[in-house]
């Protein structure tokens, strides 16, 4: 089986293989402040230097379009074809995704926002 070096400058050859060890390679970027950059015919592991602007846009569109692809439930719900116990789910997802959005908003570090969502 196929694993991935966890260190900057590691190439993985397309096409992916072991999608396992490739998200829990992707797993550890994340907690590691590091990206998988598609280089055309291969993945390499590099260092992430996104500004903290652009991760806390990257991070408010991902939260708006979790919170959009569930509109069509609470639009159900608000119109009567939804029970309460079929949209108690939905309402804690949307809960939940507003709470990030507004600590997205105010973190100042980069450690701040990796560690919402």
């Amino acid at each position: 089986m196929t694993e991935y070096k966890k260190e900057r400058g590691a190439v993985i050859e397309k096409p992916i293989v072991n999608h396992q060890a490739y998200s829990d390679l992707a797993l550890w970027c994340n907690e590691n402040n590091y990206c998988i950059i598609d280089q055309g015919n291969y993945y390499e592991v590099m260092e992430n230097t996104q500004t903290l602007n652009d991760l806390k846009v990257n991070k408010l569109l991902r939260i708006k379009e979790m919170i959009a692809s569930t509109d069509y439930k609470c639009l159900k719900y608000v119109d009567g074809e939804l029970t309460e116990e079929e949209y108690v789910e939905t309402r804690a997802l949307r809960a939940t995704l507003r709470t990030a959005y507004n600590a997205i908003e105010v973190a100042r570090t980069k450690e701040q926002l990796i560690a919402i969502m």
